[in-house]
């Protein structure tokens, strides 16, 4: 007769009695759980707060464990890495903002192996230290694959060397600005000045790229750029202005509110009409208000963004390059994202888009979005 077949008794915290009636084997795997098991609390650095720690050495054999398969066990802090990647560090000057990292992410081998040994497309990603692994992973996994829809791309990411925010900022806010112009709209510290692109354009297409494409099988014909926010509106500029040397653009939530919306006005910004462009442009729905796109911000910074509408801007530049006759656009508004949500979606959208097969039919694989609503502004030519 076995446990189960016993009338159980009401249980009492506390309460050993000589008859309490446990099966035998069950009370023997309860024995050898307490040989096996001890439990002590470790103070934590707050001081409210106790942490149980379990370990598996029998008491009275201290560093035996009862299980002979286990191995010794130890823990060792390193960065992470993403696979299949590798990182090169630019010295381009002696200031220490002239120091880059530059991350190159190729197709995978399974890929490689079935799309052959290459050259293959390559995009040249703004703000690498924050867009450069989504993206990659979304261009390396996504299941577009799978369906012949998505020809491999190699991904590369460029970032300032360093991992101090505040200096990131500052220097983001000089290398992706085309102009020297002061926003309300930038809300961050522009040690640095503004107005760099010119200069961060050059050194993506004269120096990172080169030398990208002669240590990789990339094709220097099918070069794209990409960004997000600042970066996205380097994106945009390069593409109006400076469009030499790259096939594809894929720009999300673009600043475009820059020094006055420099890039919408036809007299200040006009559009240098590339031979050809493939073209992807996004925004979340959500970013045509502050409010919407920054629900946790505080009263005054709302204040100081009120009037800011991201939807009406990329609307508006989207019918700019729908008059030039050798662009093809693509542009979206992603439902329910806001600004800091919508590079994952958006990204992936893109890179979609612009490296399609003839296999992938029209619209496919997303449904759910729509384009971008004809402009709002007046006047917009």
């Amino acid at each position: 007769m076995c446990c189960s077949d016993v009338p159980r008794k009401p249980y009492r915290a506390n309460e050993r009695s000589a008859d309490s009636r446990i099966c035998p084997r069950r009370a023997a795997g309860v024995r050898a759980m307490a040989t096996t098991l001890t439990v002590r609390s470790v103070r934590s650095d707050r001081s409210d707060r106790v942490i149980p720690v379990i370990s598996d050495t029998a008491p009275g054999r201290p560093g035996r464990s009862p299980y002979p398969w286990r191995m010794a066990i130890s823990w060792t802090a390193g960065p992470m890495e993403l696979p299949g990647a590798v990182q090169y560090t630019l010295v381009a000057g002696g200031e220490p903002t002239d120091r880059w990292h530059v991350a190159v992410a190729l197709p995978p081998p399974n890929l490689r192996k079935a799309a052959g040994p290459g050259p293959y497309p390559v995009l040249y990603l703004l703000d690498g230290l924050f867009t450069f692994a989504t993206a990659a992973q979304i261009a390396h996994t996504t299941l577009a694959y799978a369906a012949g829809q998505l020809r491999p791309v190699a991904v590369v990411g460029i970032s300032p060397a360093t991992d101090d925010l505040r200096r990131l900022s500052a220097q983001r806010a000089r290398d992706m600005t085309p102009t020297s112009a002061v926003s309300g709209y930038l809300q961050v510290r522009t040690a640095y000045g503004t107005g760099g692109a010119d200069a961060t354009l050059d050194l993506i297409r004269d120096v990172i790229a080169p030398y990208v494409e002669s240590a990789h099988p990339l094709d220097p014909a099918d070069r794209g750029l990409a960004g997000f926010s600042l970066g996205g509106l380097f994106t945009c500029w390069a593409l109006a202005r400076r469009p030499e040397g790259f096939r594809r653009f894929l720009a999300v939530s673009p600043s475009l509110w820059w020094d006055d919306h420099l890039l919408l006005d036809p007299r200040r910004t006009p559009i240098a009409a590339p031979d050809a462009a493939d073209v992807y442009l996004a925004v979340g729905e959500l970013e045509d208000a502050p409010h919407r796109s920054w629900p946790v911000m505080e009263a005054e910074m709302l204040r100081t963004l009120s009037g800011l509408d991201m939807v009406a801007d990329l609307a508006a530049f989207t019918d700019r390059l729908k008059r030039c006759p050798g662009v093809g656009v693509r542009s979206e508004v992603i439902p329910g994202e806001q600004h800091a949500t919508v590079w994952p979606a958006a990204v992936t959208r893109g890179l979609v888009h612009l490296y399609r097969t003839d296999a992938a039919p029209p619209g496919a694989p997303f449904p759910d979005t729509r384009p971008v609503p004809r402009s709002r502004r007046e006047g917009t030519p």
